[in-house]
């Protein structure tokens, strides 16, 4: 039978809009945006994958379910951009290797973006890098509404009976439909070419590019452009310094560091967790504390931080003990990179490169090989490993290592008085009219104290006055002793305010 006439034409038009409806999850799938298939590469099509770095969490959990890794590295930007899954000390383990940093990333996202790999890969070994600004609890409140843009736990395998179908039946308007079309399009038009690699206005974009394992690779030849325009001198501004001392290891509104904060589980709980689920799963965890140029150690001191760093050591290393006589088997090992050490301190002069770090946050892969040289006992016999560059800190060396720390801090005090003087000046600004950045456990006592005097209950205030006094002190104390900056002048605001009949905000 010949169709003629309108028949025709329907039947046409019909499959016009059924191919096309064909095409749409077709197009997604072979351009893939997010890297979630990975069934070919072509360039000038889909080599890079920009869509991937600007919805990261969605494109790395999906890859690990692609993936199904046997080896990840998990931990911040500075992983990312550091940690190369590359790395021949790899090889004892079976491949693939994941690179699982994620700019940002709070203790509990690290904890859930590890539970996600172990129930949807058979992962051996992870490497985890430790960061002080994870274990704050005020931030840890803050973060997934302020630095962490996109997560979204739905996008996760946070159960052993889940799966990454489930996942991928989630996203599927981005993997399938129409808006995984508009993602590709952008795929397509912004692939970057060999002439942008020098094109100054092409280099966020360069830097902001992943490789198909995870690793930021591409980051190296977007800033040794910026290097090659500005030398590295403007890399190690102010700006690092003023961003973590306002707003990452004191993040607004209430500006102070803690390990616990009330409704939430303290930090270091969360970490005694992620621990113990690393034990039964049965998966070979070395952590490591992540190194930092010095200058940001010396804006710890000056923001009144160091008193709780060392403690953020010793807590870590706390845990690590006990859950070891827990489950009765030898301890999950950490590496401390912070601090100053030969390493850290490198000294910023007025040539064009530097050998560790990229600025004074983000330590560069060269470092990062050192690091998983040591992590991963992997030996090169062309070099060694600075000896003070990645001890290995337990219960019976925790607190000589601190002291040896400091020492080493006062050192480079006074080797770089030039960088002294642009920290001390910067964190004085940021610090201007604040209260202080300790945990302030003497307002607890301040606002009873408050409370019973306006209720007459002079006994009560007197002792809860006492009791706060009693803290201040100790911890101007403490701070003296160590020899770092005690910042707390809130406490002699407070104090004046109760004495004087007045009370003091609940927060």
């Amino acid at each position: 039978m010949t169709l003629k006439g309108p028949n025709r034409f329907l039947l046409a038009f019909a499959a016009a809009v059924i191919g096309g409806f064909a095409a749409v999850p077709a197009i997604d799938v072979v351009v893939d945006p997010f890297w979630r298939f990975d069934l070919v590469t072509i360039r000038g099509i889909n080599e890079q994958r920009p869509v991937f770095s600007s919805y990261a969490r969605l494109s790395k959990a999906g890859a690990v379910c692609r993936l199904r890794p046997r080896q990840v590295t998990m931990g911040t930007s500075r992983v990312e951009v550091g940690l190369d899954p590359h790395h021949p000390g790899w090889s004892e383990e079976p491949s693939p290797v994941y690179n699982l940093g994620l700019a940002g990333i709070g203790l509990k996202e690290l904890l859930l973006n590890f539970q996600h790999a172990v129930n949807t890969s058979p992962i051996k070994r992870a490497v985890i890098g430790l960061d002080f600004l994870m274990f704050n609890a005020n931030r840890e409140a803050t973060v997934f509404g302020t630095e962490v843009l996109d997560f979204d736990r739905n996008q996760l395998v946070l159960d052993p009976g889940d799966s990454c179908w489930r996942t991928l039946r989630y996203n599927a308007r981005r993997f399938f439909g129409t808006e995984g079309l508009y993602y590709s399009f952008l795929t397509v038009t912004s692939q970057l070419t060999q002439a942008d690699r020098t094109d100054g206005t092409k280099v966020t974009a360069w830097m902001s590019l992943y490789d198909r394992d995870g690793f930021r690779s591409y980051f190296a030849a977007g800033y040794n452009l910026l290097l090659d325009a500005d030398g590295a001198r403007p890399k190690f501004s102010e700006l690092q310094e003023q961003y973590y001392v306002r707003k990452v290891w004191r993040p607004p509104p209430g500006y102070r560091y803690c390990f616990s904060k009330p409704g939430q589980p303290n930090t270091m709980d969360t970490f005694r967790e992620l621990v113990r689920i690393a034990r039964r799963s049965g998966v070979d965890v070395r952590f490591y504390l992540e190194p930092v140029h010095a200058r940001m150690m010396l804006a710890i001191q000056d923001a009144g931080l160091w008193p709780q760093f060392e403690d953020w050591k010793r807590g870590i290393v706390e845990v690590l003990a006990e859950e070891a006589k827990e489950s009765g088997k030898p301890e999950f090992p950490v590496w401390d990179f912070s601090g100053f050490n030969s390493v850290t301190d490198e000294h910023i002069g007025k040539t064009m490169r530097m050998r560790w770090f990229w600025e004074d946050s983000h330590y560069k892969k060269e470092t990062g090989d050192l690091m998983l040289d040591r992590v991963l006992d992997y030996h090169v016999p062309e070099y060694t490993i600075p000896q003070d560059f990645g001890v290995r800190l337990r219960s019976d060396n925790i607190e000589d290592w601190l002291v040896a720390t400091r020492k080493a801090g006062r050192a480079y005090v006074d080797a770089e008085p030039d960088e002294v003087r642009r920290v001390q000046e910067t964190v004085a600004g940021v610090l201007e009219g604040s209260a202080g950045s300790n945990c302030g456990y003497y307002m607890d006592d301040l606002r009873t104290a408050s409370a019973a005097l306006h209720r007459g209950d002079t006994e009560t205030a007197n002792a809860a006055i006492e009791r706060a006094k009693a803290i201040d002190a100790a911890d101007r104390g403490r701070a003296a002793e160590m020899g770092v900056t005690y910042w707390e002048p809130g406490f002699a605001a407070a104090l004046r305010t109760v004495e004087e009949g007045g009370q003091l905000s609940p927060n």
